[in-house]
């Protein structure tokens, strides 16, 4: 048993050569505080795909003027003279991606609506609703009761 537990041990070891440290090596060094995250560019799909459809085509379109946008807008973030500026660049960029979502919704919408399905109609509808003005979570005992009957569970909250 123990040669077995051995052997299954060592196959693994040559399996995996590279370990952790091996991992992150390769990566760059983290961003110390105050330094800004350079994700690289979404890829943005462009002309259209066999058997793409209308509502697709309109999706993209909106996509890659989000992606010149959110570009242009990490741009002026690294040129950003403070802290008070670069948090109004990120303001910008969260309601950028907002309006983004809300609009790709509303497309999907308007298409539903095309076709007759008024229950995906309003479906998405409630989605926008909730992206545009969210709930608050109530910290009363019932909401926290319901919300560990929800979760079959304990709340965490």
């Amino acid at each position: 048993m123990r040669q077995s537990v051995l052997l299954l041990f060592v196959v693994v070891a040559f399996l995996v050569p590279q370990g952790p440290l091996a991992a992150a090596e390769d990566q760059p060094p983290a961003p110390g505080p105050g330094q800004l995250i350079t994700l690289p560019p979404l890829p943005v799909i462009t002309g259209q795909a066999p058997g793409q459809s209308p509502m697709m085509d309109e999706i993209n379109a909106l996509l890659a003027e989000s992606a010149a946008t959110l570009s242009t807008l990490q741009t002026q973030m690294k040129a950003a003279p403070d802290e008070v500026a670069t948090l109004d660049l990120l303001r910008q960029v969260r309601q950028h991606k907002q309006d983004t979502e809300v609009a790709i919704l509303r497309i999907q919408q308007r298409y539903a609506l095309e076709k007759g399905d008024t229950e995906a109609a309003d479906l998405i509808e409630e989605a926008i609703g909730y992206l545009l003005t969210p709930k608050p979570v109530s910290a009363t005992p019932e909401a926290r009761a319901e919300r560990e009957h929800r979760r079959g569970g304990v709340d965490h909250d």
